[in-house]
């Protein structure tokens, strides 16, 4: 069974379009974990979410919280999973603030049962199906430090590496320890629709520090870099799921995104709307700025975004 653990910020709206799209896409058994944070009347948005899928065993909600500790506190955690606290290079501030986020992820993972797991964002839509084969799944488990496959690359982006080769008919195969040309290929981990052993994974969890899911991509990649993990990486042909830049939730990174309000989205999706979005195939980039985006209610469509030329220049630059 595959656990996928999804990661939500004030964004319900979207997130209720990933989890339509996981479900109509999804073929494999799975069990997805959904780890949320709000401000403001954005709780209300995952109440909403939490009420509908109430009767869904296979999907679960867990609220991330912030906490405070004392300092010594905080310090004797870090050296828990570093020698060299010093080199984390951590402002004073984060030595005053706490989550349960890392709880959270790692508990998930040990005791859910699953075999296999993978991460994604609530801005991603899966645009094919997938289902895992034994032939990968056998490779992955026994191969746990070593292997992954990724479903957002493919030969259909534009930025497909020539040092990617096929593997057999169906898959393609590449050394994500290659550090040339940086690029989506060269990731050995990502919080995007890349499925992992769970047991391995877990291991490696364990010795890494992050709080937020920006903090848990960097900091795995920057250690398995070092330790020299995950250096395998597969794909099926083409790509499975996309990201949609929107909007921009995150206060730690300047991705580029347009600006379709979050609050107008939790407004409409509390009245009752659902998300649409028109993406313009073929696909040929990992993170896209839709051609248009719909809320929609009773069978019926409001156009609340087209793309124009910022729009454009955006997905150019991606």
């Amino acid at each position: 069974m595959l656990l996928n653990i999804i990661f939500s910020f004030n964004r319900a709206m979207q997130l209720d379009l990933h989890l339509r799209s996981s479900k109509k896409h999804i073929k494999y058994p799975h069990l997805s974990v959904i780890v949320y944070h709000t401000t403001g009347k954005h709780f209300l948005g995952y109440l909403k979410l939490i009420e509908e899928y109430k009767c869904d065993p296979s999907i679960i909600f867990i609220e991330r919280k912030e906490k405070k500790v004392p300092t010594y506190d905080y310090i004797k955690f870090f050296k828990q999973f570093t020698k060299d606290v010093k080199n984390l290079a951590l402002q004073k501030n984060d030595f005053q603030t706490f989550n349960n986020f890392k709880s959270i992820v790692e508990q998930s993972i040990n005791i859910s049962g699953c075999d296999l797991v993978m991460f994604n964002t609530d801005d991603g839509i899966w645009t094919d199906d997938v289902f895992i084969e034994d032939e990968i799944k056998n490779l992955i488990i026994k191969n746990g430090y070593n292997t992954s496959i990724r479903y957002y690359v493919g030969d259909n982006l534009r930025d497909f590496p020539s040092r990617v080769k096929k593997w057999g008919e169906k898959y393609y195969m590449w050394n994500y320890l290659v550090q040339e040309n940086i690029n989506h290929w060269n990731y050995p981990f990502a919080i995007d629709a890349t499925v992992y052993s769970s047991k391995h994974l877990y291991e490696i969890l364990r010795n890494v520090f992050y709080s937020n899911p920006i903090e848990l991509e960097s900091n795995v990649v920057a250690y398995c870099l070092k330790k020299r993990f995950l250096g395998i990486g597969l794909s099926e042909l083409q790509s499975k799921v996309c990201g949609t830049v929107i909007n921009r939730v995150s206060t730690t990174t300047a991705n580029p995104a347009v600006n379709v309000d979050i609050e107008f989205l939790n407004t409409k999706f509390l009245e009752g709307y659902e998300l649409d979005i028109e993406i313009k195939e073929p696909i040929n980039i990992v993170n896209n700025v839709p051609e248009k985006v719909y809320i929609t209610k009773n069978g019926f469509k409001t156009l609340i975004y087209e793309i124009n030329d910022a729009g454009r220049e955006i997905n150019n630059n991606y």
